[in-house]
């Protein structure tokens, strides 16, 4: 302040040692017009100055999430339900906890701020955060506005009477009837015996049996691999079973003739054979064996028929060339009995003894016929 003093002291000498008039010597007055310009820019200057500060100011002390609570007006129900509800819940908490809260406002902005917390404390109180939804979940329950909890389990019921209603996937396997479980038996039977193995192969086959005492096919199998082992007995038994089912089954029936014919049955063996004729028109091992038994119980004509028949099938057997002889000859029919005879001569396929035989009936029957 002594400086200051000092200055106005020497500005108080000066004036006091110059005269005035000469202190004003040479100035002039500035003009009226250009005094009042000059303050009115000054006016206009400090205006625009304090508008700019004002302006400023406003902008500095608005809370920065003013215009999002603003925003945040309530939106239709279709909207909100159409929008995860985890949005709904986590938006208003974090609006009020943006907002700033001071406890000596700025002046101008005072009704502003309290306007601010108003909004959010309604936000914080209208919206309130629901707990997370399980994870197990997959699929995000369908609601509509006002009723969640009744939506979701129309929901629930909804899901569970569609998954009722929907077909299962998962085939259930049909029980196999008794035909089939003894198909795989006699699948198993088949397979044992390409291999060799003839118990296991037994054993596949009666359980066939034991579970279709109808098999056809594991029967005739079954029957062949007794005899093969010689166990001839069981090998009938198991036959004659059969035939009381398949009395007309040719496989069954020759078998069981042969079987029997070794007991001297041979009235039981035609019976047998002439019950199954009827499908064994075409089988000519069939004819002769029924044309043999006839022979040997002396039924000649009935014997030749039946050669004839078996050799129409097969003519090249001489056997059975020999055996129509011999019945055409037993039958007194000598001309066809030394053709027979001569036929059989002819084919291969005879034994010495049996061609040597032949042979000697042909020279007999020629040496009768000559001396007639």
């Amino acid at each position: 302040m002594s400086l200051v003093n000092q200055v106005l002291r020497d500005l108080d000498a000066r004036r006091e040692a110059q005269p005035l008039d000469a202190a004003l010597d040479g100035l002039r007055s500035a003009p009226p017009a250009t005094r009042s310009a000059h303050k009115a820019g000054i006016a206009l200057g400090t205006l625009v100055l304090l508008g700019l500060v004002g302006t400023l100011a406003w902008v500095y002390l608005q809370p920065p999430q003013q215009s999002t609570v603003a925003s945040e007006r309530p939106r239709p129900a279709a909207v909100e339900a159409s929008e995860p509800p985890i949005v709904q819940t986590a938006s208003p908490l974090r609006l009020a906890a943006d907002v700033p809260v001071s406890s000596t406002p700025a002046p101008g902005t005072d009704v502003q701020t309290g306007a601010v917390a108003d909004n959010t404390r309604s936000a914080s109180t209208v919206v309130r955060p629901s707990p997370p939804e399980p994870a197990a979940s997959t699929t995000p329950p369908v609601t509509t506005a006002g009723e969640p909890g009744r939506n979701d389990a129309a929901a629930a019921a909804a899901e569970t009477a569609a998954a009722t209603a929907a077909p299962s996937m998962r085939k259930t396997p049909r029980p196999l009837s008794a035909t089939e479980v003894a198909e795989q038996h006699f699948a198993e039977g088949i397979a044992a015996l390409g291999q060799g193995q003839w118990r296991l192969a037994e054993q596949s086959l009666q359980a066939a049996l034991q579970t279709d005492a109808w098999h056809l096919r594991a029967r005739e199998s079954l029957t062949g691999v007794l005899i093969y082992q010689g166990r001839r007995r069981e090998a009938e038994q198991v036959l004659a079973a059969g035939l009381e089912r398949h009395p007309q089954a040719p496989s069954l029936a020759r078998p069981y003739a042969r079987l029997i014919l070794e007991q001297g049955r041979d009235t039981a063996a035609i019976e047998v054979l002439e019950t199954a004729l009827v499908n064994a028109a075409d089988n000519a091992d069939y004819l002769a064996l029924l044309a043999g038994v006839y022979q040997r119980n002396q039924r000649y004509t009935d014997a030749a028929a039946s050669y004839r028949s078996a050799l129409s099938l097969a003519p090249q057997r001489a056997a059975w060339w020999l055996g129509l002889g011999l019945a055409l000859e037993g039958s007194g029919e000598l001309p066809r009995a030394a053709g027979a005879y001569r036929s059989a001569i002819e084919n291969p396929g005879l034994n010495p003894d049996a061609r040597r035989y032949a042979e000697q009936r042909l020279q007999q029957l020629n040496y009768l016929l000559g001396r007639q």
